[in-house]
């Protein structure tokens, strides 16, 4: 039961007192006035109804009291929805809006309180807005609308949903709706249409078939003429895979050159009969690359059918007399011509055109171009392009237009197609050349064609230089050529293109590539340079198309792409990337050789410390030990060279390590050589290897010396070091790729020695490569440097002009922390201990002989062979492990890892890390690689005891 309230007894007790007055009242006069009911009927009367009245009441207020806190509750949820909301009465006045509503239209809830559509927005969309009101209220139910509605940033689109609010007798009293901004979904879907039609026209248009296969060999795409070619359906053609096209005899070769286009990427074409719906076997010539699309490989081709080919060359096999008969019977001119252009077949029709055929060309022995032009030079040499040689070259059939005067006198207009006739071995031993005249057609399209050619031929807002020339004289020519040349409009039109180019010899051969070029397509392109009128030379692409493609002679319309530092980019991805090969090579055999030398040096060592004073040995053990320390020298240039090198770099003051090596490079480079250091003072900090820059410096100037000393007696020897910050802009980065833009500190080493050539410079930084004598050089200094100088994203250039000597150029980033830390390579006397040391190495012999010396020197050793076996050695060690001895590089599981995981074990652990070779796997940031806690290979014992010894200390 609910529980009364107060107010339920409040309004009970008022009904007792008051209805009985009432009542009273109402029975004056009855003849009861004396009864018991008078009084006590009315008043029960009175209570229950004063009761009832008090529940009633209080339920009301109740409500009332949940309806304001919900419709705060309610109206906090609209605000932080993240469409527009808003409600209208009948009037279509407005009665609420959200947060959302007031910023698309700046708007606030007070300005559109009690405002319709008319005073807030233009005619034409209040209307809109009021006729959708009307169909909501008229259908009574929610309707959904898509509107376009000007705002302050643009027209948006909106899904409108709005939904009318009935009261309890089914009247509609206001109107809501929430919006959905979908413009930009709208104009995606645009643009993806667009771009789905534009896709499928050009497959549709692609003449032969088109196809596209996947990594598995399954057809994916394909043309419409796949379909009616073939005679498979949609479905039938989706279920195709590559080799269902071909008999079993073919799949292997069909296969095998699949896979090279989808694994190599190397394009392919040939010629295979295909298998149709009915069972016909239909030769195609087949083409066929590969395309990647966010990293899955296709192979995309086209094919022609070659069935009229194939059988044309077999008739021809078959039989020379049933071949003429064949061509005889072609209404249009035909002739098959030899690769040195010997006309060896003609039929009937081409005397038509030819005023020196008598039937029989073998019997005359003529040239083609004698029998089309009365000519004895090749067509080539008359001004006429020829594109028999482009036939044999390419393999394909081509097919152009060439003007051609009749034995009447009419000059007439052919199509000529030629196509190729191979023999066994696949190579191009003839060539068919068939004519249409196509006169009447040209002549119908040649107005339209001039105009359109002058409507295209100057474009003076175009980015690139574009111009018009008549017999190889400038008529037109647009800003950005002139721009390109330095010359003004002016000083270009009516001149010979000649003033543009650096040279007759490249002026002549432009012009003579450009008319084969245009005789045989209509247009080309051609790579050449042109001089600046300040004598600059600039690399331009050049194309041309005529504006009358019949006669060359009536002007030519060009275009010049400036690609200078295209060029340059070429260039230099060309050199990285064959140093970035070679660095690889490098590498690998220097960390393999690495491990062999750590063993070598170390048995060395060991033998050194057991043999006595007076050992005859001695002396032989030491010069192996020099040749293991040259060879350990050797590995550490290659690993310089292939960025393989362990690095531990901090905070460097550059100034400061060169004035500390003064002293060293004056000895080094002899008395008879002047040294000049120059600093900048307010130079910024860099980060880096303190003894790479020592690498760095000694080769460069090393290499300076070598230079200066190749210079006759008596000449000038300097060497000059400097030093300076710079601030490389985007326009420098941008030609140069190997830099961002950014500030870097400048490290210049420049002699007077004897220099370099050109094809010289190419080579400097390439390992072993050197000028100088047998026995001088290893030709791994200038590598190691570059090497260097790429590990730690710096740069290095290099000018140089033989006789007047040589500046190498280092560009290397700087860093925000001040400060230089100095490094203390002072090693602690060698000592053992009584420690126990887990020792992870996966070389068995490196292994062996740190172990035996760690053992030696009193030490527990625990052996492991990689990350993983260390790490289950150590879970059943029942003592303790004071270090942990590791290599970084190591299968299963490698160093690093080995030391995250076993601070699980034991987390204050030291660590000592052993290794001369990281690789792109390895973290470039690994904050335990210092100089307390590695040490590189190939190690000498002693070092590795001290460093252990030190590290045992500091615990």
């Amino acid at each position: 039961m609910n529980r009364i309230t107060k107010m339920q007894i409040k309004y009970a007790l008022i009904g007792l007192l008051v209805v009985p007055v009432f009542g009273r009242l109402a029975l004056t006069g009855t003849g009861h006035e004396g009864d018991l009911y008078r009084y006590l009927i009315p008043a029960l009367v009175g209570c229950v109804a004063g009761f009832l009245i008090g529940r009633e009441r209080g339920h009301y207020l109740d409500k009332q009291r949940e309806l304001l806190e919900s419709r705060g509750f309610l109206q906090a949820i609209i605000d932080n929805i993240p469409a527009p909301i808003y409600l209208k009465d009948i009037d279509g006045n407005y009665l609420f809006i959200n947060k959302q509503y007031e910023l698309l239209t700046d708007l606030s809830c007070e300005k559109i309180s009690g405002k319709n559509d008319f005073a807030l927005f233009p005619e034409q969309i209040a209307k809109l807005f009021c006729s959708q009101d009307e169909q909501v209220r008229r259908n009574c139910a929610p309707m959904k609308f898509e509107e376009n509605i000007p705002l302050k940033s643009g027209v948006h689109t909106f899904i409108t949903h709005k939904f009318p609010l009935v009261d309890g007798n089914g009247t509609v009293y206001a109107v809501g709706g929430f919006c959905t901004d979908i413009t930009r979904r709208r104009q995606t879907e645009k643009e993806l249409a667009a771009e789905r039609d534009f896709s499928a026209a050009i497959q549709s248009s692609l003449p032969g078939i088109f196809y596209v296969y996947d990594e598995d060999r399954r057809l994916i795409r394909w043309n419409r003429n796949q379909e009616m070619l073939t005679g498979y359906t949609v479905d039938e053609l989706a279920a195709m895979r590559v080799e269902d096209w071909f008999e079993e005899s073919d799949r292997e070769i069909l296969l095998k050159n699949f896979n090279q286009v989808l694994e190599q990427g190397v394009k392919r074409h040939g010629c295979l009969p295909l298998t149709f719906k009915d069972g016909r076997k239909i030769p195609y010539n087949l083409s066929a690359c590969r395309l990647q699309v966010d990293g899955k490989s296709f192979v995309v081709g086209v094919g022609f059918d070659i069935s009229d080919i194939i059988r044309f060359q077999e008739a021809l096999e078959r039989s020379r007399d049933f071949l003429q008969t064949v061509i005889d019977a072609n209404p249009d001119p035909m002739m098959i011509v030899s690769p040195e252009h010997q006309v060896v077949l003609a039929n009937r029709s081409f005397s038509r055109i030819s005023r020196h055929y008598d039937g029989d060309p073998v019997a005359n022995s003529q040239k083609c171009h004698k029998y089309l032009y009365d000519s004895d030079h090749p067509c080539s040499e008359n001004g006429y392009s020829c594109s028999l040689p482009k036939v044999i070259e390419s393999k394909k059939v081509i097919i152009e237009n060439r003007r051609i005067t009749v034995p009447d006198g009419t000059e007439c207009t052919f199509e000529i197609m030629m196509a190729p006739i191979f023999d066994e071995a696949g190579e191009v031993v003839q060539v068919v050349k068939s004519f249409r005249n196509i006169t009447e057609r040209v002549r119908a399209e040649q107005r339209l064609k001039e105009r359109e050619a002058k409507l295209k031929s100057i474009l003076q807002t175009a980015p690139t230089g574009i111009g018009v020339v008549v017999d190889r004289v400038f008529q037109e020519v647009n800003q950005r050529f002139c721009d390109m040349v330095g010359y003004t409009e002016n000083e270009l039109l009516g001149k010979n293109s000649r003033i543009v180019y650096p040279s007759d010899e490249e002026h002549e051969r432009v012009g003579r590539e450009q008319m084969e070029l245009i005789r045989k397509h209509g247009l080309g392109n051609i790579e050449s340079c042109l001089r600046h009128k300040n004598g600059q030379i600039i690399n331009i692409l050049v194309s041309w198309s005529p504006l009358n493609e019949d006669d060359p002679s009536a002007g030519i319309v060009f275009n010049a792409l400036d690609i200078t530092a295209t060029k340059k980019l070429e260039e230099q991805l060309f050199q990285a990337q064959k140093m970035e090969s070679i660095g690889n090579l490098a590498g690998g055999v220097a960390h393999d050789f690495n491990n062999i030398l750590t063993v070598i040096n170390g048995y060395t060592q060991i033998i050194q410390m057991n043999l006595k004073g007076d050992s005859k040995l001695k002396h032989n053990i030491e010069q192996i030990q020099k040749a293991g320390n040259r060879a350990a020298n050797l590995t550490r240039q290659l690993l310089g060279f292939s960025r393989k090198q362990m690095i531990i770099p901090v905070t460097v003051n550059i100034n400061k390590l060169i004035s500390e090596m003064g002293k060293m490079l004056v000895r080094i480079i002899g008395e008879d050589i002047q040294l000049t250091i120059s600093l900048d003072e307010q130079l910024e900090s860099i980060y880096a290897d303190p003894g790479q820059l020592e690498q760095i410096l000694m080769n460069l100037v090393v290499n300076a010396r070598d230079a200066i000393n190749e210079q006759p007696e008596g000449a000038e020897k300097i060497i000059e070091i400097s030093t300076s910050q710079v601030f490389l802009d985007a326009r420098f980065a941008e030609v140069h790729r190997d830099v961002a833009p950014g500030r870097y500190v400048l490290l210049q080493v420049e002699d007077n020695g004897c220099g370099m050539t050109e094809e010289v410079k190419k080579h400097i930084f390439e390992p072993f490569y050197t000028t100088k004598g047998i026995g001088k050089g290893t030709g791994m200094g200038l590598a190691t440097v570059y090497g260097i100088v790429k590990q730690n994203n710096a740069a290095i250039y290099c000018d140089s002009v033989p006789g007047r000597g040589s500046t190498f150029t280092v560009y290397w980033p700087v860093v925000a922390v001040e400060g230089w830390e100095s490094v203390d390579e002072k090693s602690e006397q060698p000592s053992g201990g009584s420690e126990t040391i887990l020792l992870v190495e996966d070389d068995a012999q490196i292994r062996e002989i740190t172990g035996s010396q760690l053992r030696d020197a009193g030490y527990t050793v625990i052996e492991a062979e990689n990350g993983r076996d260390a790490l289950e050695q150590a879970e059943k060690h029942q003592g303790i492990i004071d270090l942990l001895f590791t290599d970084v590089i190591m299968p299963i599981m490698g160093g690093r890892e080995l030391y995250e995981k076993i601070k699980d074990i034991y987390p204050d652990i030291p660590v000592l890390f052993g290794s001369g070779y990281t690789d792109d796997n390895l973290p470039k940031d690994i904050f335990i690689f210092t100089r307390d806690h590695f040490i590189n290979k190939p190690y000498n014992l002693k070092d590795v005891l001290s460093r252990i010894r030190k590290l045992l200390n500091e615990r």
